[in-house]
């Protein structure tokens, strides 16, 4: 366990009052703390602290390096999974100025903002399946994600044959790769939601805001749960109780030919990586019910079904 600035100076100051000689020139009481015979503002209090706190300094620092160090380490391991994620999110279109029989891109002149305009690929998901590894890309629209070529086709037909290009480069032999590069996954849900008036106003759409935040902020390739959704759902403040009456799931079949709806049970996780609210008035609906002290048998009933825009 690291040790706080605090600690690392009582360990100096309980050796500096126990030394006797140290004890015999400051005519100190060995049985006392160093804090009950110094003075706050006395130089040896502020000696002792400026050096425990450049040990707490050093330690930390040394502790930084060595997680920094782990993580290049992990990253340029060949023949693991965090490498080949590593090589698809940096990425670069276009690409010519990847150096020839190598994994890197010579960036000599460029700025930051230069390379991340080129870092097209902004999400990124692999599964080793055994045989192949199956990656899932997405970039970003409007604070969105979506696929690449998403609004230019050519363009997008382009990219995706240089990054097949540029992994076939740079994989290990005889590693088969498939890349998903779809749009999303489509999420709808009807809930009723007991509400008490004192904290929730089904006008401020509470609830719908908070589906919505869960949606979008779902890490990459993760899935979608029925027990996330409640939780997320009764930390509305003011909500007392939930009732999913249906939360259905939609996957893109391919070129965005979607399958019919599916009722989530569990969890699930998206095809292309990531998921979104489907369109339509009954996508998104959130009935309050005000809840009373009475076990909901006079509990007066409100309708308000959120039009999802």
């Amino acid at each position: 366990m690291k040790r706080t600035i605090k600690e690392i100076k009582q360990e100096m100051t309980d050796m500096f009052v126990q030394d006797d000689d140290v004890a015999f020139k400051y005519g100190l009481d060995q049985e006392k703390d160093f804090d009950d015979q110094f003075s706050i503002v006395s130089i040896e209090n502020t000696i002792f602290y400026i050096v425990a706190c450049a040990i707490w300094s050093v330690k930390n620092l040394f502790e930084i390096l060595k997680t920094e160090i782990r993580q290049i380490l992990d990253l340029r391991t060949p023949h693991t999974v965090k490498w080949y994620h590593n090589k698809v999110i940096r990425f670069q279109y276009p690409s010519e100025n990847l150096v020839k029989d190598k994994d890197y891109y010579d960036n000599t002149g460029m700025t930051e903002e230069d390379i991340e305009k080129r870092e097209v690929i902004k999400f990124c998901a692999i599964d080793d399946l055994g045989t192949e590894l199956q990656v899932k890309i997405a970039t970003e629209k409007d604070g969105k994600r979506a696929p690449l070529g998403h609004d230019d086709e050519d363009k997008g037909k382009n990219v995706m044959d240089c990054l097949k290009r540029y992994l076939n480069e740079i994989k290990d032999a005889g590693v088969r790769i498939k890349i998903i590069n779809e749009k999303p996954d489509l999420f709808s849900i009807n809930v009723a939601v007991y509400y008490d008036p004192l904290y929730l106003t089904p006008q401020d759409e509470l609830v719908e805001k908070a589906i919505k935040d869960y949606i979008a902020n779902l890490p990459f390739n993760s899935a979608i749960s029925m027990t996330k959704l409640v939780d997320i759902i009764q930390g509305v403040k003011g909500v007392v109780l939930v009732n999913i009456k249906s939360c259905k799931i939609r996957q893109n079949k391919k070129n965005g030919e979607y399958g019919e709806p599916e009722d989530l049970d569990v969890q699930k996780i998206p095809v292309p990586g990531y998921y979104e609210i489907e369109e339509g008035d009954d996508k998104l609906i959130v009935r309050y019910i005000r809840h009373t002290n009475q076990e909901f048998k006079t509990a007066e009933e409100h309708t308000y079904e959120s039009i999802q825009n």
